[in-house]
């Protein structure tokens, strides 16, 4: 039997999948947020009931987390549009060597102004011999994204970003009357003095 989610057409198979179950408990919303933040990269977490949190990995390797249970798909379809939604907004395969990948998801867009995530196109060089899209999609979203400046992902890679604020910094030093550039071949030059 297939089943369709949303108004959206998407189409899958009726299966039974293993998950963690978790205590939602009296800090719940607490617990499942400090989830989503420690493992958002390897599971999917959604809120069963009044009382229990679900745990999904969702790459090869990671752990189950919680007490072992198999749910089947087709009552579960919020954990269904979850999992779909997770797929869409962090990565999706357009072919064994190309891949968009989205470095913004739901936490991050905030406001109607932040707009929609605009995905990085990622393409492997024809002549590589490490092929694995995968490994190497989540290298880019794990580097792209960390900023020393906050906790959240950056909205541009931080080799753009940090090149921006050495720029601007620079600029705006340039313009003091005492300011020596040899200063910057020195030790503060190794440091995130920009930051």
């Amino acid at each position: 039997m297939s089943l369709i989610l949303n108004f959206s057409p998407i189409g899958f198979e009726d299966s039974e999948i293993k998950v963690g179950q978790l205590p939602y408990g009296k800090d719940g919303e607490e617990a499942l947020k400090q989830l989503r933040e420690k493992h958002n990269t390897t599971h999917v977490f959604r809120r069963e009931g009044a009382d229990a949190i679900l745990a999904v990995p969702v790459v090869s390797g990671a752990s189950l987390l919680g007490d072992p249970k198999s749910v089947r798909l087709k009552h579960h379809l919020g954990l269904v549009a979850a999992l779909v939604r997770n797929a869409l907004l962090r990565y999706l395969e357009l072919g064994n060597r190309e891949v968009l990948l989205s470095l913004t998801g739901p936490r991050e867009v905030k406001r109607p102004e932040d707009g929609i995530p605009r995905p990085l196109f990622l393409s492997l060089h024809r002549d590589s011999t490490f092929t694995d899209m995968t490994y190497l999609t989540r290298q880019v979203f794990t580097f792209a994204a960390h900023s020393w400046r906050t906790f959240l992902p950056a909205s541009v890679p931080v080799t753009i970003q940090y090149s921006n604020l050495i720029a601007n910094a620079l600029g705006h030093l340039s313009l003091l009357d005492r300011w020596n550039p040899e200063v910057m071949l020195g030790r503060i030059g190794t440091t995130r003095w920009m930051l």
